[in-house]
């Protein structure tokens, strides 16, 4: 009597990503699975392995400053595996809209600065330009003098 198979579904993602692997590696991609599902439950049998220390980093029982470079890359790939899943099985439709209203500018307000500036701005240039001439006359009085003496 064969070995009892049982239909199981994979996520689309791994199953590509399993297929690629595979491929690299002279196998099928249900082959890449169970291979990748046999050092997964070898891994996981290791009481003292970096995967269980992993497991305790990602609990906070080990802080990650005390794993090896390994084990954070793992942890690293937890994370992201943890990240990816979240976001799959995310309802961002059903998530509420922020309020804004505290963070919009008021429309007359602005309008109101809008037009103070352009007033200010005029009158800046005004002044800019009376200050100019007073420059001017005083570098030509201050010219007239020296024209004279020579």
């Amino acid at each position: 009597m064969g070995k009892a198979e049982r239909v199981t579904r994979f996520d689309e993602a791994l199953f590509e990503t399993a297929a690629a692997e595979g491929s690299r590696q002279s196998r099928s991609a249900r082959q890449q699975l169970e291979h990748w599902a046999r050092l997964g439950a070898a891994l996981s049998a290791q009481v003292d392995s970096p995967v269980n220390r992993v497991r305790l980093a990602l609990e906070g029982k080990v802080a990650q400053r005390d794993l090896s470079l390994d084990e954070a890359r793992q942890f690293d790939a937890a994370i992201t595996a943890r990240i990816d899943e979240a976001v799959a099985h995310a309802d961002f439709s059903s998530a509420p809209l922020p309020d804004f209203s505290s963070a919009t500018p008021d429309p007359h307000r602005v309008l109101a600065d809008l037009t103070s500036r352009g007033a200010l701005a005029e009158r800046s240039r005004a002044q800019l330009r009376e200050a100019v001439a007073d420059l001017g006359r005083a570098l030509e009085g201050e010219q007239s003098p020296a024209k004279a003496g020579r």
